[in-house]
């Protein structure tokens, strides 16, 4: 992102028009319900999309331990019947 894709607020907000803009406590109340109601719908969302970006990263990470090993622990086994057989 350059800086030239930084979007400028140019117009200003002069002192007699925001007199015009107060709120009431109920109307503030709902507000903040509002933002707190998208923020935690947005962190839910947040969260369960990391959940999974995590769980197929260590899907990926045991596969590929697991194949690392499995030749190792099938030869471990296949060892251990063959001694099995010869100590019969």
């Amino acid at each position: 992102m350059q800086d030239d894709d930084i979007p400028i607020i140019t117009n200003v907000v002069r002192r007699d028009r925001r007199a015009d803009l107060t709120l009431t406590a109920e109307q503030r109340q709902s507000i903040t319900n509002e933002v707190t109601a998208m923020t935690n719908t947005m962190l839910d969302e947040l969260l369960n999309d990391t959940a999974e970006q995590v769980r197929a990263v260590l899907y990926e990470q045991l596969q590929l331990r697991l194949a690392d090993s499995l030749p190792a622990i099938i030869e471990s086994v296949i060892q251990n019947h063959l001694d099995q057989r010869k100590g019969q």
